[in-house]
């Protein structure tokens, strides 16, 4: 064969090979409406957010009692980070004999996780000012966590919290009563005690002669 015809038909197949790489289909594009990546406080408080979700403070107030505890958690808000700190200070805007005036919440040592005082991840802080609050703002002075210090966190609770990171006004009607006081010969004890007392107290049996 002569060489023009087998350059010719070297050329057909070289082109022939690149057009069916060319006619590969391409891989689907990445989906684009992926709902948003939410994170949910672990004790029913709010979250701040350190960086770019570096990691999490979880701000809870307790109208009843005025106290601030403040959680420090990791980025995904799951998992306690423990500060060195003894304390850490926050603004409040009101009241207003609190306001700009710097808050000491102070490290809250706990017997189940091994946390103390130089060593925790809760901090922790009550006045008498606060009692009766609907709702709390401020900000958080400066904190260090692992090795980065950020300044400046705004934050605020919408509505009383309890301690135990439930909120009262979004409980059933029949809940609300755990909060209320009861009164018997032993002291004062928690309405929700006596009602377990008399749900889940097991029937007395009876003999049958």
């Amino acid at each position: 064969m002569p060489r023009r015809c087998l350059s010719a038909v070297w050329c057909v197949g070289l082109l022939a090979a690149v057009g069916a790489c060319s006619s590969k289909p391409k891989p689907p594009a990445a989906e684009t409406n992926l709902p948003p990546h939410e994170h949910h406080a672990p004790h029913g408080g709010t979250l701040v957010e350190m960086g770019e979700e570096f990691a999490h403070l979880e701000m809870m107030f307790d109208s009843a009692s005025g106290r601030i505890t403040m959680y420090v958690l990791d980025g995904e808000a799951e998992h306690a980070i423990r500060l060195p700190d003894a304390s850490v200070a926050i603004d409040l805007d009101a009241p207003v004999n609190l306001a700009n005036r710097p808050l000491e919440l102070l490290a809250v040592a706990d017997v189940l996780t091994g946390e103390k005082v130089g060593d925790s991840s809760q901090f922790s802080q009550s006045r008498r000012e606060l009692v009766g609050l609907k709702e709390l703002s401020g900000t958080v002075l400066a904190i260090t966590v692992h090795g980065q210090t950020f300044n400046g966190l705004k934050f605020h609770i919408a509505g009383p919290v309890t301690d135990q990171g439930t909120r009262r006004d979004h409980l059933p009607p029949r809940a609300m009563h755990a909060f209320l006081p009861a009164r018997d010969h032993y002291g004062w004890r928690s309405t929700l005690t006596l009602r377990l007392d008399q749900q889940y107290r097991p029937a007395p049996t009876r003999r049958h002669v």
